[in-house]
């Protein structure tokens, strides 16, 4: 479905849905549709897909992968490559290529292919660089929606430095105060196994881990392992001279908060690797030629990703488990949380 029309240009979200319906329909033992894991402000269905080689009553211990698109609404390079690696995954298992069953072997992955669905579909008939949710409040005399991208919890990192949000970055009342978020997060936080999460962004080549809101990459060893983690898939993704990826914290970029990584990074105190992935590119805007290219090249970054993930898991097994058995240290046993909010003062010195 790779070599589909499909993919000879961009695509408004009820063709999108037609076509993902359509892959879900042509391979039902390899994908399934989840219709309402969440819900837009507007009342539109955000649904899911899972990719998986399970079948039904087979007991069968597989750990999970995530990945979203189009949080930001205007960012549909992010979400043509999205599709595009979903119609790949499908194509590589009907051929039994080795790279894709046993990847699924050992995975199930999820896809929220529209996050931000109101504010995608408002980039399609009326503003094509909106960002925002279309929840709107008033800001500087306009009216802008929510960034979706900044209404993660927790609590203690939300929007720290009000005096910075302009109109495109409001991050909402509270945390999780759009039923988009709230919904998704309930519905990430009920995934078995969960080993990964990836938030595709568009541009600039880059893979960002956390931390956006603030300086350094976690408590050690945590921020070492993201690190190498993070160069991992930069390697992949970096497969011609002209497509060289760079890798580094979020705020390397800028400092943000209540940004999707660092929210769900923290919600699983560290063990659960999260990154965002800014697609190659120099603009938002980009031509329909570079859809299956970048999506090839996506392909490949996401695949690494699912190898150090699994890396990652039995690292942070193999922490639990020292910890566990070493009985003659006074803090011997590992509490996870502790991880999650000690991290600033250990990397004080280590702005990337």
């Amino acid at each position: 479905m790779r070599i589909s029309p499909f993919f000879e240009c961009f695509r408004p979200s009820h063709e999108v849905f037609d076509f993902l319906d359509e892959l879900t329909e042509q391979n039902p033992e390899f994908m399934t549709k989840y219709e309402n894991v969440s819900i837009s402000y507007e009342g539109r269905s955000i649904p899911a897909f899972k990719i998986s080689t399970s079948k039904d009553g087979e007991e069968m211990e597989k750990k999970t992968l995530y990945t979203q698109a189009l949080i930001h609404a205007r960012e549909w390079q992010a979400g043509a490559a999205t599709f595009f690696i979903m119609a790949s995954m499908l194509d590589d298992l009907r051929a039994g290529k080795a790279e894709a069953t046993d990847l699924f072997a050992k995975f199930d992955w999820y896809f929220v292919p529209i996050v931000n669905i109101d504010g995608y579909q408002y980039t399609w008939e009326v503003d094509r660089m909106w960002r925002t949710s279309r929840h709107l409040v008033e800001r500087h005399g306009q009216h802008w929606g929510v960034d979706l991208n900044r209404n993660w919890p927790p609590e203690e990192y939300f929007n720290l430095d009000p005096s910075d949000v302009d109109a495109e970055t409001y991050p909402g009342e509270y945390p999780l105060s759009e039923p988009s978020t709230a919904g998704l997060f309930d519905f990430i936080t009920s995934l078995d196994g969960l080993s990964g999460l990836v938030d595709m962004h568009t541009f600039g080549g880059v893979v960002l881990r956390p931390f956006s809101n603030q300086a350094g990459g976690g408590a050690e060893p945590f921020g070492s392992r993201m690190k190498a983690l993070g160069e991992s898939v930069r390697k992949a993704l970096s497969t011609q001279p002209d497509v060289q990826y760079i890798s580094e914290t979020g705020a390397f970029l800028y400092k943000a908060y209540g940004c999707f990584d660092d929210g769900m990074f923290l919600h699983y105190n560290l063990t659960v690797p999260t990154l965002t992935i800014e697609v190659e590119g120099d603009d938002f805007v980009s031509p329909q030629s570079s859809i299956r290219p970048v999506g090839r090249n996506i392909y490949l970054g996401l695949r690494q990703f699912a190898h150090e993930a699994l890396t990652y898991s039995k690292f942070v097994e193999e922490q639990y488990s020292d910890t566990d058995t070493d009985t003659d240290s006074e803090d011997a046993e590992l509490d996870a949380s502790s991880y999650s909010y000690s991290y600033s003062e250990s990397n004080s010195d280590s702005n990337e």
